[in-house]
């Protein structure tokens, strides 16, 4: 079904873009200072790791990035620095 939406929730929506731009790639790159996103590895069905995918944006659109693998295995947290 077809429905119309506010201009804040298209504002506020994460949205799938042309090329590179996955559900992950796109939640990290639209994350603002401090926001910290975790990424479950069923989530995750590419060969890069998740760290190479935010050097990769960090490098491009000048942001700095912490990632880190969960003990368990099972996924990842990403957090933006300053």
């Amino acid at each position: 079904m077809i429905t119309k939406i506010t201009e804040e929730e298209y504002l506020n929506s994460t949205v799938k873009g042309r090329g590179r731009a996955s559900g992950v790639f796109t939640a990290i790159l639209n994350l603002k200072p401090t926001e910290i996103i975790n990424i479950p590895a069923s989530d995750w069905k590419r060969r890069r790791k998740v760290s190479s995918v935010a050097s990769y944006i960090a490098k491009r659109y000048k942001r700095k990035f912490v990632t880190v693998t969960l003990a368990d295995g099972n996924g990842w947290r990403v957090k933006r620095v300053e």
